[in-house]
C-alpha cells in the first residue's frame, strides 16, 4: 500500500483566502494611523499627546483583538481539518505481497503470515479466466502493529524460488493508476534482476511480472513494471520506448499498462479489486 500531495495542498486554501484578506487590510489601516500620529506629533501639546496615545493603545487593543480572532479561525479549521484527515485514514493493516510463487495458493499465503499475528483476510490475484496467478496478493491483519511486524519479519524472504517483497498496500486506484508499464519485445532470456537494471535508474520499482510460457514456462518476452510514482513511469517510457536493450533485437514498447486491452486492464484492476476483495475473505474460510 503506497500516498500524494496534490498541488493545492502548498498553498492558502480558498477558504481561508477571506480570513488572510482581512489581516491584510487591518494591518494597512494600522500602518496609516501611525504614520498620521507620527506626522502630527510635533504640533500637539502634552495634554493632548497623552490623549492620542491612550486613544492610540486602544486602537492598537483593539486592533490585535480583530488580528487574533481569525488568526484563531484559521488555526482552528486547520487542526479540525487535519484531525478529519486522521479520521478518514485507513489503519494500516493490509499488506501488498509481491513475487510470489506461481504455485501459492490462498491457504498457503495465509498459514505463512497467519504466524505473526490474527488475518481477517487475504486474496493471492489470478487471471479471472485461467486461474494464472500475477504473482502476488493481500493479506489483511487484525492489529496495524502484527501488519509491521510482518514487513519486518517476512519481507525478503525466500518461497520456493521467489525471495518475496512485503509492503503497505495502497488503498487508493488513483494512486496507482498510470504507474503499471507493458513492456514488450523483451529479450527471451531476460531475468528480474536485468528487469531491475533497466528500469530502476527512473525510481522505485514496487511489482514486477515477467510473463511465461504457460507449457514451456520460458519468458514470453513481456513484463509488467510497476513504479511507485506516475512520474516515474512516464520517464521510463521516455527514455526507454524505442530502444534496443542489450540482447535483444527489437526495439522495446513500453507504454501504460491500462492502454493495452481487457486482458492488461484486468492486469491493473487487480490490484485495487485485491485491496477490497482481501478485506471480504476471512480468515476462517481459509481453516
Amino acid at each position: 500500500m503506497v500516498v500524494s500531495l496534490d498541488d493545492t495542498s502548498w498553498g492558502i486554501q480558498p477558504q481561508y483566502q477571506l480570513l488572510v484578506d482581512s489581516v491584510a487590510q487591518q494591518q494597512r489601516q494600522q500602518q496609516l494611523q501611525s504614520q498620521i500620529v507620527a506626522s502630527n506629533r510635533a504640533s500637539l501639546s502634552r495634554g493632548d499627546l497623552l490623549r492620542h496615545q491612550q486613544a492610540r493603545k486602544m486602537t492598537d487593543q483593539r486592533d490585535q483583538q480583530q488580528q487574533q480572532q481569525p488568526q484563531n479561525q484559521f488555526q482552528q479549521q486547520s487542526q479540525q481539518q487535519q484531525q478529519q484527515q486522521g479520521k478518514n485514514e485507513e489503519p494500516k493493516t493490509n499488506l501488498i505481497i509481491n513475487y510470489l510463487p506461481q504455485n501459492m495458493n490462498e491457504k498457503e499465503l495465509y498459514s505463512l503470515f497467519v504466524t505473526i499475528g490474527p488475518v481477517e483476510s487475504c486474496r493471492v490475484m489470478k487471471d479471472y479466466k485461467t486461474g494464472y496467478s500475477y504473482g502476488f496478493g493481500f493479506v489483511n491483519y487484525a492489529k496495524a502493529e502484527d501488519a509491521a511486524t510482518a514487513i519486518n519479519t517476512l519481507n525478503g524472504l525466500q518461497v520456493q524460488n521467489k525471495r518475496l517483497k512485503v509492503s503497505f498496500a495502497r488503498p487508493s486506484g488513483e494512486e496507482i493508476k498510470e504507474t503499471n508499464l507493458y513492456v514488450t519485445n523483451l529479450p527471451r532470456n531476460i531475468t528480474e534482476s536485468q528487469i531491475d537494471e533497466l528500469f530502476s535508474k527512473f525510481g522505485n520499482i514496487v511489482q514486477k511480472n515477467i510473463l511465461r510460457d504457460k507449457l514451456t514456462g520460458l519468458p514470453r518476452g513481456v513484463a509488467f513494471v510497476r513504479f511507485d510514482k506516475r512520474e516515474e513511469a512516464q520517464e521510463a517510457i521516455a527514455q526507454l520506448h524505442g530502444t534496443i536493450p542489450e540482447g535483444g533485437s527489437e526495439p522495446l514498447s513500453v507504454k501504460i499498462a491500462e492502454e493495452h486491452g481487457k486482458q492488461k486492464a484486468a492486469y491493473y484492476a487487480g490490484w485495487q479489486a485485491g485491496y477490497n476483495q482481501s478485506r471480504g475473505i476471512h480468515s476462517r474460510s481459509l481453516k
